[in-house]
């Protein structure tokens, strides 16, 4: 697999490519990602993995497909742009907030 030459955001630098166990991961001052996606700190990988936790909980009242028109319409972007790998930070907080489950 080839992978692209992603820019570090802090730096300028290219990141560095190494193959893991669990599959390419690029990397450069102290920010990583997965799969050629952009570089991320630590903050924003715990977020997705929050986010993704709620959205794996959620499908089981709603389809994928209505959840993505449901973030669509509260984070005010198209629906194909609501994955949570293509989400900052301040909108992967917003999601959590949307699906975390209510305590009436």
């Amino acid at each position: 697999m080839s992978l692209p030459n992603l820019t570090c955001p802090q730096c300028g630098g290219i990141a560095v490519n190494t193959a893991t166990k669990y599959g390419w991961r690029s990397s450069c001052c102290g920010l990583w990602s997965w799969k050629g996606q952009p570089l991320v700190d630590q903050e924003t990988h715990e977020l997705r993995k929050k986010a993704y936790t709620l959205i794996d909980d959620s499908t089981h009242w709603t389809t994928k497909s209505e959840l993505h028109r449901i973030l669509s319409r509260e984070l005010k972007i198209p629906p194909d742009q609501c994955h949570v790998q293509l989400l900052d930070k301040s909108n992967l907080k917003r999601v959590i907030e949307i699906l975390k489950p209510k305590t009436w």
